[in-house]
């Protein structure tokens, strides 16, 4: 139930993602990023960000699907290091198709 609920949310995501018009130099500023969580009920998340996006903006994207963490005390490993969420997804080192573990405590 849980993964149909998932792809869902993925087509919905990339419905809304192919409404929008982006120029060839904005293309090449995006990334694709997965997330996934310690308690697995985040699993193939992706989302579709600037280079220069705040981390914190692309957190607030990822609690518009799972409003169950918003309220959590949550950080972000990648690469086994913590994510500033103060800095840009390119200023954390983030490539594309990284993944993105979401740790709530």
């Amino acid at each position: 139930m849980k993964l149909n609920e998932e792809k869902k949310k993925n087509e919905n995501f990339e419905l809304l993602k192919s409404l929008y018009k982006f120029s060839s130099e904005e293309k090449d500023n995006l990334i694709s990023i997965e997330f996934i969580s310690m308690r697995q009920d985040i699993i193939n998340f992706h989302i579709s960000v600037k280079k220069t996006e705040l981390f914190s903006n692309v957190e607030k994207i990822l609690y518009e699907y799972y409003p169950q963490y918003k309220e959590t005390n949550n950080y972000f490993l990648y690469n086994g290091s913590k994510i500033d969420k103060d800095k840009t997804v390119e200023e954390n080192n983030i490539k594309e198709d990284s993944k993105i573990q979401l740790v709530d405590e």
